[in-house]
C-alpha cells in the first residue's frame, strides 16, 4: 500500500515458486488469484513464475481492480491494460 508503480514493479522481481513446491504445480492448470490488482505487477511476476516452474495458468481473479488516475485525473483503465499484458 502506498507504493508507487515503480516500487510495485521492483518488488515483484523477488517472486518464485518455493523449490519444494515446483513438483507440486508442475503440469498444473492453475488459477491464481489476488485480493487486488493495482499496476497488475504482482500478478504478471506471479504468473512468470509458475510457468517458469511449469503450471500452465488459466485465469486470474481478482476481488478488485484500483481504478489508476494520471496526472489530470484521467482514468488509466488499469483493467485493459492488465488484460493486454496477459495475453
Amino acid at each position: 500500500m502506498g507504493l508507487t508503480p515503480a516500487e510495485r514493479e521492483r518488488n515483484a522481481h523477488h517472486v518464485a515458486v518455493r523449490r519444494s513446491a515446483i513438483g507440486r504445480v508442475r503440469d498444473r492448470r492453475v488459477v491464481l488469484v489476488d485480493d487486488i490488482i493495482t499496476t497488475g505487477a504482482s500478478v504478471r511476476a506471479a504468473r512468470s513464475a509458475l510457468e517458469l516452474a511449469g503450471a500452465k495458468v488459466v485465469a486470474v481473479v481478482a476481488l478488485c481492480a484500483a481504478e489508476r488516475r494520471d496526472a489530470l485525473g484521467e482514468s488509466e483503465g488499469v483493467t485493459a491494460k492488465l488484460t493486454a499484458k496477459l495475453d
